[in-house]
C-alpha cells in the first residue's frame, strides 16, 4: 500500500499501534495468565529453589534448606502434615492395601508415604506413576515410596525379578557393590526412594533373620553394610538399618509374637558404628528387653519404648536420622492398644503398616492443634524430617 503524503501514513500507523499494538499487549496479558493457570501446582505453592544441587548428603546439614523446609511446613494444612508420619503397604495380594485404596487415601490426605511390600514390578512403577499425578493434580507433596529390598528378599518383594545372591552368601566388599548395582536398577526403575535395607543383626536366629544377614561376624556385618549403605546413598537413594536394637540374638518370629533380648544388647555395636557413617534410616523391631536395668522395656516392644528409641537411640547414640517402626500390623505388636500413636510418642517418625490409618490419623492431628499438646512439638520435628528428606530426594 503507497500514501501520498506524510500525514496520510502518520495516521494510518497511529491506527495500527492503537489497534493491533493494543491488541498484542492484552493477548500477552491473556497467555500470562493462561500459564499461571496452568502451571503444575506444585510449582505454585511449593519452593523448589536448586532442584539440581540438592543431595542426600545434604540431609544431615541442617543449616541447610532450613528455611525451605519451614516454609513448606508451614504451607501444609493439619491433615498434610499428619499424613507424613504415615506409611502404608501397598501389594498386589492381600499382604497389604490395594492400589485403590492407597490412591483413595493419599487423595483424602492421611498418608505421605508407602512401601511397596509384594507383587509386580511394572505394576508398582505404574502406581507410582499415577500416585506422581494425583500430586499435581491436587496441590500435594509426593509420596515417598520405600521397599525391602534386601539381597535375600528382592525376589519375593518384586515377583517378575530374578533371584539374586542372599547376602549370607556375599563374601566380599566387591561382591556386595555388585548385588547393590541390581537392587538400586530395580529400584530406580520403579521409582523407590528408601530402602529397608541393610539388616545389621546377625544370622543367628534362624527363625527370621538367617541368610538376610552377612553372617554372624560383627566386622563383616559391619564393613559390608558400609559399602551397602554408600552405594545407596551415593546413588541418590536412603538406606535403613534393622532391626534396632538387634534381632539375630533372639528366640522366634516377631512377625508371629513379641520376642526378647535377654539381657544384654550384643547386637548394639553395628547400630552404632554405622550410625558413624550417616546412614539416613534407622527401623526400630517388635523386640522385648528383659534383664537389663539399663533398657529394660517393662514388656514392651522396643518401638513403643521411649526409653530405646528416644533415650538409647536418639539421645545415646546421637542418631540424627529418620526413625521407622518395623510393620505394625506384626503379631509381636498388633493386640497392643493404640500401638502406633505410642510409638510416635515413644519417638518414632514414621509408623509403617498401622492397623487403622484413620484412627491415627485422627490422634495425631488432634496433638498437633493442641497448642499444649505433650508431643505436639516432637510431633511437628518429624514431620519436618521427613519434608527434608523428600526436599533433599528433589520429589518437592
Amino acid at each position: 500500500m503507497r500514501f501520498k503524503n506524510k500525514k496520510a501514513q502518520f495516521i494510518c500507523f497511529a491506527f495500527f499501534l492503537l489497534n493491533f499494538g493494543c491488541t498484542n499487549a492484552n493477548d500477552k496479558g491473556d497467555t500470562t495468565s493462561k500459564q499461571r493457570i496452568h502451571k503444575p501446582t506444585s510449582e505454585s505453592r511449593f519452593v523448589t529453589r536448586n532442584p539440581n544441587n540438592r543431595t542426600l548428603s545434604d540431609f544431615f546439614k541442617s543449616e541447610k534448606y532450613s528455611k525451605e523446609v519451614d516454609s513448606i511446613f508451614n504451607k501444609l494444612s493439619i491433615d498434610e502434615k499428619a499424613a507424613q508420619l504415615i506409611m502404608p503397604a501397598a501389594s498386589t495380594n492381600n499382604y497389604g492395601l490395594s492400589f485403590d485404596e492407597i490412591k483413595k487415601l493419599y487423595v483424602e490426605k492421611k498418608i505421605g508415604c508407602v512401601l511397596f511390600l509384594k507383587g509386580n514390578s511394572i505394576s508398582f512403577r505404574q502406581l507410582n506413576a499415577e500416585l506422581k499425578n494425583i500430586a499435581k493434580r491436587n496441590n500435594l507433596l509426593e509420596p515417598i515410596i520405600s521397599a525391602d529390598a534386601e539381597p535375600t528378599l528382592l525376589h519375593n518383594k518384586f515377583t517378575d525379578i530374578k533371584k539374586i545372591t542372599p547376602a549370607i552368601e556375599q563374601k566380599s566388599i566387591s561382591q556386595v557393590s555388585s548385588i547393590c548395582k541390581i537392587i538400586v536398577e530395580t529400584l530406580n526403575n520403579i521409582g523407590i526412594k528408601i530402602n529397608f535395607a541393610p539388616v545389621v543383626d546377625v544370622s543367628s536366629n534362624k527363625s527370621i533373620i538367617n541368610t538376610r544377614s552377612w553372617g554372624n561376624s560383627d566386622d563383616t556385618i559391619i564393613a559390608h553394610s558400609k559399602a551397602f549403605i554408600d552405594y545407596h546413598q551415593k546413588k541418590e537413594i536412603v538406606t535403613v538399618l534393622k532391626h534396632f536394637p538387634g534381632h539375630g540374638n533372639v528366640k522366634g518370629d516377631s512377625h508371629k509374637k513379641l520376642v526378647f533380648i535377654d539381657g544384654d544388647l550384643k547386637e548394639l555395636n553395628n547400630f552404632k558404628e554405622l550410625i558413624k557413617v550417616n546412614a539416613i534410616g534407622t527401623m526400630v523391631g517388635h523386640i522385648a528387653i528383659v534383664n537389663n536395668s539399663k533398657w529394660n522395656t517393662n514388656g514392651l516392644p522396643s518401638t513403643l519404648s521411649k526409653n530405646i528409641v528416644t533415650t538409647l537411640l536418639k539421645d545415646s547414640l546421637h542418631f540424627k536420622g529418620v526413625i521407622f517402626t518395623d510393620a505394625m500390623n506384626m503379631g509381636a505388636v498388633k493386640d497392643i492398644p493404640d500401638a502406633s500413636y505410642k510409638a510416635l510418642c515413644a519417638g518414632v517418625d514414621v509408623i509403617v503398616a498401622p492397623l487403622s490409618i484413620e484412627k491415627l490419623h485422627s490422634r495425631i492431628k488432634q496433638e498437633l492443634e493442641n497448642p499444649k499438646g505433650e508431643y505436639k512439638d516432637q510431633f511437628e520435628k518429624s514431620i519436618k524430617k521427613i519434608i527434608r528428606l523428600k526436599y533433599v530426594l528433589n520429589t518437592i
